[in-house]
């Protein structure tokens, strides 16, 4: 079973009044508390399924990064951290690290680290849980008739790093702009971001520019078709959002737009795309990596 259809059918255990916003609908979870909205967002990432590598700092970095994403996504200004640590054995330098390297992102952001818990296994693994004000309404929504989908940065590097054993990249938190109308992040690759919006929005159509795609470096000298790099289920953590057309700025690629249609979909260039990205979790790396290539060039 897909990850999106074993989380639809473990929500039907719940009660609908037991939760404030449609599944999948946006990045955070958004309730009210004294009336202010606040959006929550847990996150688990672990040695076995995530690419970070060894080295604990940049894990830290990257954990805090993945985390508070789901935040920024959704109109919600990061303000408390806490997460549930398990650490290897003899792992007491490697938390300490690990922590150095959350602590940094947190205070470039002025985030406030609340707790959380320790405890030890074979490996490591955390359950970072971020929380934070919503400052205005944002959600994978996309009300608009019209609109330019952007990215706030290159696409498909740790899809590389993934394909040659290697940590994926440094992420960072860069923010959707005042312009945006609907976002997602790309945690789990640009192609399944897309899709993700499309099931939001079942009415629309969206196309994406081939050529406008910003690819990360390294990829041309691959030797594969660049565009797989976008099909794979490691993500960037880079925000795909809605606005009007014509935005431009620092870190802001144009790659497509979306419109209203009686003929929803999704389309890259002139190819119509029938089926989601394959699920890494439900086949092993070499079928993986086959389906991949396949649902990227059509073949």
């Amino acid at each position: 079973m897909r990850e999106y259809d074993m989380i639809h059918t473990m929500l039907a255990a719940f009660a609908p009044e037991t939760r404030s916003n449609p599944a999948f609908a946006s990045d955070a979870e958004i309730f009210t508390v004294a009336g202010e909205r606040w959006g929550i967002s847990t996150d688990a990432f672990c040695e076995a399924d995530d690419g970070f590598g060894t080295d604990a700092k940049h894990i830290g970095r990257n954990i805090a990064v993945a985390a508070l994403c789901d935040l920024a996504a959704s109109g919600c200004t990061p303000q408390f951290y806490l997460h549930a640590l398990t650490l290897p054995e003899n792992g007491d330098d490697f938390g300490v690290q690990l922590c150095a390297g959350v602590s940094d992102v947190l205070r470039a952001h002025g985030v406030i680290m609340l707790g959380g818990d320790l405890s030890f296994g074979k490996t490591w693994h955390c359950s970072a849980t971020v929380l934070g004000q919503q400052k205005r309404p944002l959600s994978r929504v996309i009300h608009a008739d019209h609109a330019a989908l952007y990215v706030t940065g290159a696409l498909g590097g740790a899809n590389l790093a993934m394909l040659r054993n290697q940590p994926a990249p440094a992420f960072a938190l860069r923010f959707p702009p005042a312009q945006s109308t609907a976002c997602t992040d790309t945690s789990g690759g640009l192609m399944d971001a897309v899709f993700q919006l499309a099931g939001v929005n079942p009415g629309k159509l969206f196309r994406l520019h081939p050529a406008s795609i910003p690819y990360a470096r390294g990829i041309a000298d691959s030797g594969f078709p660049a565009e797989a790099f976008l099909w794979g289920g490691a993500g960037e953590y880079v925000m795909l959002f809605t606005a009007p057309k014509g935005l431009t700025g620092e870190n802001i690629f144009c790659i497509g737009e979306v419109a209203t249609s009686n003929q929803p979909g999704v389309w890259f260039g002139e190819r119509e795309l029938t089926a989601p990205p394959p699920d890494p979790r439900s086949m092993n790396r070499a079928d993986y990596m086959l389906a991949v290539l396949e649902a990227a060039t059509g073949q």
